[in-house]
């Protein structure tokens, strides 16, 4: 009987809530508040609430209100960062009976009516200190509401402020937040009336992080210690607070990436102060920002030595552990084309790879036992990989990054390590050739190592943007290799391309921004007066750089146990039942839903 009265309940509480006409925004109850009779007051005159309310009066049956829907549902869209802590778009539908009172309480005359409401409005009839908007207005709702916001007294606490930040002392910038963090932003602009400063301050409103807008005429003052192009306003400063009067700093140029958005400067700058709160750079070096003088110095200077550094042979093994247990297995039968492509790669891998003796042995097995067959299924696949292991030929499974670890989990890691593999794979193969009595001889082919890096991408990258894009990439790379070192040189153009290409990339980790390569400081022999690359003098520092004798070993030791072979096992049964997992879960869940409609209908019999 108890459950009989849970499900009475249940039915009762759809019944009152479908007593109300739909209207015309039932499906945009994410993004609007729907008020009728029994909810407005506790909505628009809650005493407690630091939200304002802008509400739209309409009728469903009403044609210019039809017309209207559209536009309140783009404004309330535009702003839907806005709605946590400082405004919120309402409904009320007066053509529903329901609601005939309510609306004649606020004396409502015509439709649609937009009426925004202030904080803990008081409801005194009809207008209860709404502020009422002219309908046809819709383009300056927004520049009215931002105007209003800036200038509400006794703001809510957790309310942005959109005052232009006047002090030339950036302490107050930290000291006066409601958040205790060490990095703020400040938006700089031309004018001091300029809304995409305040509108991106509101958009960012839902996250915590001081935000704070200026312009060189408001605040010469503190500007001036910055190195800004007051030509190419607006831009964001990224700061950040050092600690005994220093401070850090990351100057965001804007111009090229508004160009790229259709001059869309709210949509970028938006996009750009995301990115840095998503990474939260860290900008502790040994060298202090004095005087704000060096505009990326202490952000970059923590990565130097890492960058100066040779690349780290762990990056290559975890890489590799990454393409043969989870890239590869995704097809259920490998076959056809992509085998002759796997076969190949293997190939390449176990003739190529510079690492250390037990895992050459462990690809030389893996590409022995692959090209026995003429077809595998994942399942096999993954038991070769795994199985494939002994005390001197194994692969490791997992480890962490190193060179190609990013600021954050999401950032560089696996892509990172492949570049890293295809670039010392071509170095590898001309290392190779050097150690024979005769090398370069007829039977050397400048193609084999690069076509087989070509086609692994497109059958076995399930980067599928990445893939296609490889693919554009190098499309005529047989016009370019013929000579034995033009597979290195040109893979190196290829990624310099790419390099340029995503530079402003909201995937690029900022902690790491993709430059032309090698650098200047890297490498300044690379260059000419002019400042073009000399090939030859690249090709000398690529041999060097990527040369798996020069790279970093640091390695873990593995050994091989029954506890080794157990985890293989486990996580290998684990990928490989996923599919009989979906469906015995999807089976049990529809017996679920036979018991409770059974259920149901037992109910409806007492």
């Amino acid at each position: 009987m108890r459950l009989l009265a849970v499900f009475l309940a249940f039915f009762i509480s759809l019944i009152q809530c479908s007593k109300y006409h739909p209207g015309l925004y039932g499906n945009y109850e994410n993004i609007l508040v729907s008020l009728n009779n029994e909810n407005y007051k506790q909505i628009l005159f809650n005493q407690t609430s630091d939200i304002l309310y802008f509400v739209e009066f309409y009728a469903h049956w009403c044609g210019s209100c039809k017309r209207y829907a559209p536009k309140w549902i783009d404004l309330a869209q535009q702003t839907i960062n806005w709605h946590k802590k400082i405004i919120k778009f309402a409904v009320l539908n007066c053509g529903d009976p329901l609601n005939g009172q309510t609306c004649g309480e606020f004396n409502i005359e015509m439709y649609p009516t937009v009426r925004l409401f202030p904080l803990r409005a008081n409801f005194s009839p009809p207008l209860h200190n709404a502020i009422e908007f002219d309908p046809e207005e819709k383009d300056l709702f927004i520049p009215k509401i931002i105007n209003y916001i800036e200038e509400v007294e006794d703001k809510p606490t957790n309310w942005p402020s959109l005052e232009p930040y006047r002090s030339s002392n950036l302490n107050e910038l930290f000291i006066n937040s409601n958040f205790d963090q060490k990095i703020a932003f400040l938006i700089v602009e031309k004018e001091e009336e300029s809304l995409i400063g305040r509108e991106v301050i509101l958009d960012l409103s839902d996250q915590n992080v001081t935000i704070r807008r200026t312009t060189p005429k408001v605040n010469p003052k503190l500007l001036e210690n910055f190195d800004l192009n007051l030509e190419r306003l607006p831009s964001v400063l990224v700061i950040q607070n050092n600690g005994q009067e220093k401070f850090s700093y990351i100057s965001i140029d804007l111009k090229n990436k508004s160009s790229q958005a259709n001059g869309d400067y709210r949509k970028v700058m938006y996009d750009e102060i995301r990115r840095y709160l998503h990474i939260v750079p860290d900008f502790e070096s040994s060298t202090l920002v004095k005087n704000f003088t060096s505009n990326l110095e202490s952000f970059t200077n923590q990565n130097n030595n890492l960058t100066k550094a040779s690349m780290n042979m762990r990056d290559l093994e975890t890489g590799l552990s990454t393409i043969l247990r989870y890239e590869i297995p995704h097809f259920n039968v490998i076959q056809g084309d992509e085998f002759v492509v796997l076969k190949n790669w293997i190939h390449v891998l176990s003739k190529f790879f510079p690492g250390r003796q037990e895992v050459r042995n462990y690809l030389g097995n893996l590409n022995t036992k692959l090209h026995k067959s003429e077809k595998i299924t994942k399942n096999e696949w993954l038991k070769m990989v795994n199985e494939n292991q002994t005390s001197d030929s194994f692969l490791p499974e997992k480890s962490e990054w190193v060179h190609c670890k990013g600021s954050k989990p999401d950032f560089r890691g696996f892509p990172c390590s492949l570049w890293t593999l295809f670039h010392t794979l071509t170095i590898s193969q001309i290392e190779y050739e050097n150690s024979k009595t005769k090398p370069f001889d007829e039977n050397f082919n400048v193609l084999e190592v690069f076509e087989s890096i070509r086609t692994f991408v497109k059958f076995f990258f399930r980067c599928s943007e990445c893939s296609k894009n490889f693919q554009k990439e190098t499309y005529d790379y047989l016009e370019h290799l013929k000579q034995p070192h033009d597979a290195v040189l040109y893979l190196w153009k290829v990624h310099n391309r790419v390099n340029k290409r995503l530079a402003d990339d909201i995937t690029t980790d900022p902690a790491h921004p993709k430059i032309q390569f090698p650098s200047r400081e890297l490498c300044s022999v690379c260059y000419n007066e002019t400042g073009e690359f000399r090939e030859d003098e690249v090709f000398k520092f690529l041999s060097n750089f990527y040369s798996g004798s020069k790279m970093v070993q640091a390695l873990e030791k593995f050994s091989i146990s029954k506890n080794n072979f157990q985890e293989l096992k486990s996580e290998n049964e684990l990928i490989l039942n996923h599919e009989n997992s979906s469906k015995k879960n999807h089976s049990t869940y529809s017996m679920y839903l036979i018991l409770l409609a059974i259920s149901v209908v037992g109910l409806q019999q007492l």
